[in-house]
């Protein structure tokens, strides 16, 4: 707070008049010394190592002579000392690619220098990813080429963009759900429109170009593909194209994705079908006047579909897809436990936050009154990422669950989440796959994050399908009331038909002996199957 008394101020001003007076020093000197070089009879320039043959190798040739003249010259020149003195003072000695120490005003001279030539706005996004660290998804632009260009990145925080070829329009957002807000078009503008997720987990890079026609394209591939590509990167060989826009489709839009562990998964591999896609829901009319009461007089017929899903076996019900992978997940769990061969490690595991934590919990007190020795924890996301998602061990003081007593190997996990984007649960699920590959979610529709996170990929070119044995559905799908109401009941009366599900399917196939400890008969599954169908009648009559 010194900087806010006068002398504070001063001297500030004065440090920071210092610093210009150098910067602009040491722009005048890269100034003169380019024109110089722009200046100076070709043999001069031809007369480093090795031929000149191509634009690449020029640029190369031009980038080391201005690396050599402005190491030369930070060192001789007086106006530019101060800044060599206040680099080393300041910064240690940092090895090169070859190990070797270099001095802070060499790192600065040819850090410069590079930019100068190589610098874009991917290679920005790649150095920004590359020395940052948490969770984040970014858009990037810039003012020279914000007309032609922009480079999208996700880690840990999810990314999605999504295309609408018809309409000519690219739509972006960490939320996936906002980016189907074009298929409120008509049909005939929404057609052919497709979605691309990054891989927030592994971490990813999207370059998407526009404005050039064909020709200019395929051009800048083959001075890549050759080495002649004055960027010295690859990613003029990886730009594939997306659509064609404008006039008689003259123009291109292309993109090129790279994965932080160098992994290729093509972008046309990865993409998920909008229009026309039956498991993918349009968004909701958002001028509703009053959200809540339409909420409120929905939930009849929602809670009356969710029981007809799971009641009738005579279609292919996705819910009871899941139900069925779920049940004999748990099975083979109790059968270990009956036969004595069970470790300590965790049955079911149920996670989520807030209203849905609490529903869990519900939903696990209801399995441990069936099942007895059944091994059941609900608990928060929030916590288990505290717990095992840290870079370092980190005690945990005040909770009774920790390393010594969490065992995750090979556990059945049911993670709860309406949006499917909620941060704790959506993170809990991509970290426990690494712990066990039997992992369930509940959300509001087929095509949420968190179902992402837990679908089993298809093999590349497929693009992505939705249907998977480890997602359940309430069918709420995006939701704008603040106040939970029939999401909160939809995802109860989903567990309840889960829990009917399970309680059926094991006392009708494992009739000789009773698993977890249960005591219950089909008689009494039965009778709950009455009162879940009179559960929608009641529900109707209040509303």
């Amino acid at each position: 707070f010194s900087a806010l008394k006068p002398s504070g101020v001063n001297k500030l001003a004065a440090e920071l008049a210092s610093l210009k007076k150098i910067l602009d020093a040491v722009a005048q000197a890269f100034e003169e010394q380019w024109a110089q070089l722009l200046m100076s009879p070709p043999t001069d320039v031809e007369s480093g190592e090795g031929p000149i043959t191509d634009e690449a190798s020029a640029v190369a040739r031009l980038s080391s002579l201005m690396e050599k003249r402005m190491l030369e010259l930070v060192v001789k020149r007086a106006s530019l000392t101060p800044l060599v003195e206040s680099l080393e003072a300041l910064l240690p000695p940092v090895s090169n690619d070859r190990g070797v120490p270099e001095v802070a005003h060499r790192n600065l001279v040819v850090g410069a220098v590079q930019a100068f030539f190589h610098q874009d706005l991917l290679k920005a996004g790649f150095d920004l990813m590359k020395g940052s660290m948490g969770s984040f998804g970014l858009v990037l632009s810039h003012s020279l080429d914000a007309d032609k260009e922009a480079v999208f990145a996700a880690r840990g925080q999810t990314m999605s963009v999504a295309f609408y070829p018809s309409a000519g329009f690219v739509m972006f957002g960490s939320e996936s759900a906002a980016t189907k807000v074009g298929l409120g078009l008509s049909e005939e503008e929404s057609a052919g429109s497709f979605r691309f997720d990054l891989d927030d987990v592994v971490g990813e890079v999207l370059l998407l170009r526009w404005g050039e026609n064909e020709a200019d394209v395929e051009s800048r591939r083959l001075a890549a593909s050759r080495g002649t590509s004055a960027s010295g990167r690859d990613a003029d060989t990886k730009l594939a194209e997306i659509f064609r826009y404008g006039q008689d489709s003259s123009f291109v839009l292309s993109g090129a994705n790279f994965l932080e562990n160098n992994w290729h998964h093509p972008l046309q591999s990865r993409k998920l079908q909008l229009a026309g896609n039956p498991l993918v829901d349009p968004l909701p009319e958002i001028t509703v006047a009053d959200p809540i009461g339409r909420d409120i007089l929905e939930l009849p017929d929602l809670l009356r579909a969710i029981k007809e899903d799971f009641a009738d076996p005579s279609h292919e019900s996705l819910n009871r897809i899941t139900a069925w992978t779920f049940t004999n997940k748990l099975r083979q769990r109790l059968l270990k436990r009956q036969r004595g061969e069970a470790d300590d490690s965790i049955d079911l595991l149920i996670i989520g936050c807030e209203v849905s934590l609490w529903v869990g919990e519900q939903f696990a007190a209801d399995m441990r009154l069936v099942f007895p020795k059944l091994k059941i924890l609900a608990l928060s996301s929030n916590k288990l990422l505290g717990q095992l998602g840290q870079m370092m061990p980190i005690p945990q003081i005040g909770f009774q669950v920790n390393e010594a007593t969490l065992n995750l190997t090979n556990t059945v996990v049911l993670g709860i989440s309406h949006s499917g984007g909620t941060f704790g649960t959506l993170a809990g699920c991509n970290l426990l796959r690494s712990y066990t590959h039997s992992i369930f979610v509940v959300t509001s529709e087929w095509d949420t994050q968190v179902a992402r996170a837990v679908r089993i990929e298809g093999e590349v070119g497929e693009g992505v399908e939705l249907r998977s044995q480890f997602v359940f559905s309430t069918g709420c799908g995006v939701r704008t009331a603040e106040p939970c109401t029939i999401t909160v009941a939809a995802t109860h009366h989903l567990l309840t038909q889960l829990l009917m599900f399970v309680m059926g399917y094991l006392a009708r196939f494992e009739t000789k002996e009773k698993l977890g400890g249960s005591s219950y008969e089909m008689e009494e599954v039965q009778e709950l199957e009455l009162l879940n169908r009179a559960l929608c009648g009641g529900v109707g009559g209040i509303v």
